[in-house]
């Protein structure tokens, strides 16, 4: 038995979960950017853990928390192994949503730029485990409409919440 391996195992499960355990006991209330972010990425992160998906709960568990604590989440990269269409499609997303967020879409429309974030998260993560799956056709389409809201917005600029 490699005992050195197993003890780095155990103390890696301890450490596991505690973002997660962390945000399961915050509310996240309000509509601003970090408060919508935080609150949606508690959601997916316990969506995750309830379908024992622990790495991934942990993963969106720790950007809900920096959200919440003022460190805004960047959207996560393209995994280059996904089919090239699927990669392609999620790397324009992503381009997309930077441009939309660089020109304060977070400010002016805080609730769209967040669930539009945590949208394309979702899809990204949720193409990565199956590209064609109930969930990532979802998230997919939930980023594509807050961000088409996003994009229309921005061009007013003359339009505020």
């Amino acid at each position: 038995m490699n005992w050195p391996a197993i003890g780095l195992m155990l103390a890696l499960a301890a450490c596991a979960g505690e973002d997660l355990a962390a945000l399961r006991g915050v509310q996240p209330r309000g509509s601003s950017y970090a408060e919508t972010l935080a609150r949606e990425y508690r959601a997916f992160a316990l969506q995750r853990s309830a379908n024992g998906s622990w790495r991934t709960a942990e993963h969106f568990a720790a950007k809900g928390r920096a959200a919440l604590a003022g460190r805004l989440p960047q959207p996560d990269p393209v995994d280059p192994s996904l089919p090239a269409a699927e990669a392609v499609a999620l790397r324009g997303a992503r381009e997309r949503l930077l441009l939309a967020l660089s020109r304060s879409a977070a400010e002016r429309f805080p609730p769209f730029a967040a669930v539009a974030l945590a949208r394309f998260d979702c899809w990204a993560e949720r193409s990565r485990a199956w590209v064609d799956s109930s969930e990532a056709v979802r998230c997919r389409r939930e980023f594509e409409e807050n961000m088409l809201t996003l994009e229309e917005a921005l061009k007013n600029p003359n339009l505020n919440p």
